[in-house]
């Protein structure tokens, strides 16, 4: 019996402290997490910035410990620079890991929003609006159509990991846009898969949020396609998707 657990290798803001326990709640036993950081205190374009800069030195640490997989696990960071900066961010982190296959959130959450069948879709974000800003081109240049974004405009990382489920799930009830298809809970510093749920059951549309795409994506790229129940329905689902970068 060959006992490896298949390692996820796992690039985080370093003052995320949402995506590590997200991926807990649904690991399975035959896989193992395996974090470096990247520093972040302030989610502004300047700061997300300098943090993509330290991204190819985390994957190729990463590739040391011979994980099976390099995950990029920022939204606004890999989407920063718009379409096709996520598609080239993976692809160096790939060549400086020697080649180990790379998942980023925003492909993530592209693929898992059409797996959604989500066309038009309503989004709220704990970002500034600067950041909304270039979220909605993106999506929009993605080929969807963006009813409605908002955000609570949080500077500090440590206040969006702070904000609880609750909060999170009122600021969804004020400003989720009926009309659309389905919705986007964006950031992997919210604690947002904790509530996935309660938002499909409540509008009765689905829910993709960051961390929730990223783990769907990841465990799909190991083979690891078991349904996980109580995370929203894409978990729930868990239908084979190839990644663009695949």
């Amino acid at each position: 019996m060959d006992s490896r657990k298949r390692r996820i290798g796992l690039i985080i803001p370093s003052s995320n402290s949402t995506v590590e326990p997200d991926f807990h709640y649904v690991l399975p036993d035959n896989a193992s997490l395996h974090s470096a950081r990247v520093f972040l205190v302030e989610t502004t374009i300047e700061s997300l910035e300098r943090m993509n800069l330290e991204a190819e030195s985390a994957a190729k640490s990463l590739a040391s410990a011979d994980v099976d997989v390099i995950t990029y696990a920022c939204t606004s960071g890999s989407f920063l620079g718009g379409p096709g900066y996520d598609q080239d961010l993976l692809s160096r982190l790939t060549t400086v890991s020697g080649g180990v296959g790379s998942i980023g959130t925003t492909p993530a959450v592209i693929a898992a929003l059409n797996s959604q069948e989500i066309k038009k879709v309503s989004v709220v974000t704990p970002y500034l609006d600067s950041i909304n800003e270039r979220l909605t081109e993106f999506l929009t240049h993605s080929g969807f159509e963006v009813a409605s974004m908002a955000g609570q405009q949080l500077i500090s990382n440590l206040d969006i990991g702070d904000q609880s489920p609750d909060q999170i799930l009122e600021f969804c009830r004020n400003n989720l846009d009926q009309s659309a298809d389905g919705f986007f809970l964006s950031c992997t510093n919210w604690r947002a898969i904790e509530i996935a749920d309660y938002v499909e059951t409540e509008f009765g549309k689905p829910v993709v949020t960051s961390n929730q795409a990223t783990i769907w994506a990841t465990l799909n790229f190991l083979g690891l396609n078991q349904p996980i129940n109580g995370f929203g329905s894409l978990l729930t689902k868990h239908p084979s998707v190839k990644m663009a970068n695949q």
